[in-house]
């Protein structure tokens, strides 16, 4: 493992901006001198979620909130797009005979995605009906990948003028085309409006990650020994994750940028690639690895932290003989959500809850020590409209001298 800067300098570096600059210094430190496959996790109850009445029909989870609800669509054609609640509850949202899919659930109950009807349509859903968004240009083809509570929403668009293809805005009923500043795919968004997302840089020709927040863009760096970079997720705090690559995208790592420092994710030997699908304010990130072509290795879905990667199967709790197949995203909770199969064999969305069993453990690693103070002080002061948010160990929705007490009091005497 490496990072793409040098671990001295990370660890005495004073990050830009203050947001996630804790958990950027956590990392850095932490993920150097460590094994890929670490043994320090909590682990996960995992449940499993069907389409009522539908037995061979899986379900793709593609987001989950910090409320707890996921989104995604039905594996049968076409896919329809479905709402899984905190309780497993499986519900069906109208969509017009080509279906569609939710790619986005915010804190505040909005649902974004897409709907087909001969073309893709970006759409949120209000009272359970998808209300397309408006442009002042015909949309030949168009996703909402993304979306915060201040009433933005991130995506892609296909019929711009002069046909050109880019990344879209929609706020208080407008259309912003992105492809002003860059162009590509949106397919982040924090709880700010800082965008993320990947396009060809004109000056490499490569595709790069790239950052727009009101107006100003920041192109991602690329990890040293790779030539592009694509965009996959950002957390609600900013932090971003995707995939640092060669030219044919075949063969790449996974990787995370805070504060613009690109932190490589690494991949075990004997894969081709890693791949960064989703990542949470705490520096979590889920994703997948790929192995060699010819290789008798395995795909796996992964949970990377504290410098560490791990296969989320292995940290399942043993009643579910099931298996996870994708891992398509995890909130500030720790909560993953994905696809897999279930016991019997059949199709089904797989949502998975770490087990904590630390009263003072804020990074979910069922550990308590330095990195849970730096990472309470990361969310000191912070509200939420949800239980359980990073640093909020008391359960009261505020992040303060409780739970720094909490910390204290189930302190790691021996350390790790």
């Amino acid at each position: 493992m490496s990072l793409a800067m040098n671990r001295k300098q990370a660890c005495s570096t004073t990050l830009p901006g203050g947001m996630s600059a804790a958990i950027a210094a956590l990392v850095a430190c932490a993920a150097p001198s460590t094994p890929l496959f670490a043994q320090s996790y909590c682990e996960y109850e995992v449940i499993a979620v069907h389409v009522p009445n539908q037995p061979n029909t899986a379900i793709y989870l593609l987001d989950i909130a910090n409320t707890g609800w996921a989104g995604g669509r039905t594996s049968d054609l076409p896919g329809k797009p479905v709402t899984v609640s905190p309780a497993g509850q499986v519900s069906l949202l109208a969509s017009p005979p080509g279906g569609g899919e939710v790619n986005c659930i915010t804190d505040g109950g909005r649902v974004v995605g897409n709907t087909y009807h001969g073309a893709y349509t970006p759409v949120e859903w209000i009272n359970g009906v998808p209300v397309p968004f408006l442009a002042e240009f015909p949309i030949s083809n168009g996703y909402a990948n993304a979306a915060n509570d201040l009433g933005m929403t991130a995506g892609f668009v296909d019929g711009f003028p002069l046909l050109i293809a880019g990344a879209c805005l929609w706020q208080d009923g407008a259309a912003v085309p992105l492809y002003e500043t860059v162009g590509g795919i949106a397919y982040g968004m924090d709880d700010i409006g800082r965008i993320g997302g990947w396009d060809q840089n004109p000056e490499t020709l490569g595709f790069q990650g790239y950052v727009w927040h009101n107006g100003d863009f920041q192109w991602l760096p690329v990890l040293r020994n790779f030539t592009q970079s694509v965009v996959r997720g950002m957390s609600s705090n900013g932090i971003v994750c995707g995939t640092s690559a060669l030219d044919d995208l075949a063969t790449g790592n996974a990787t995370m940028w805070i504060n613009g420092v690109a932190i490589d994710c690494g991949r075990p030997a004997g894969y081709r690639r890693s791949r960064a699908f989703a990542v949470n304010a705490l520096g979590q990130v889920v994703g997948e690895c790929e192995p060699l072509g010819g290789s008798s290795l395995p795909y796996f879905q992964f949970l990377w932290q504290d410098g560490h990667m791990v296969p989320i199967f292995s940290l399942q709790t043993s009643p579910f003989a099931g298996s996870l197949t994708y891992a398509g995203g995890i909130n500030d909770r720790g909560e993953i959500c994905g696809e897999g199969v279930d016991a019997n064999g059949k199709g089904c969305g797989i949502i998975l809850r770490p087990i904590r069993n630390r009263s003072g453990d804020v990074t979910i690693d069922c550990a308590v020590d330095m990195r849970d103070i730096a990472a309470l002080f990361e969310f000191w002061g912070k509200e939420y409209i949800y239980d359980g948010g990073p640093g909020d160990l008391d359960g009261d929705r505020v992040v303060g001298p409780r739970d720094l007490a909490m910390v204290l009091g189930d302190w790691d005497t021996e350390g790790r």
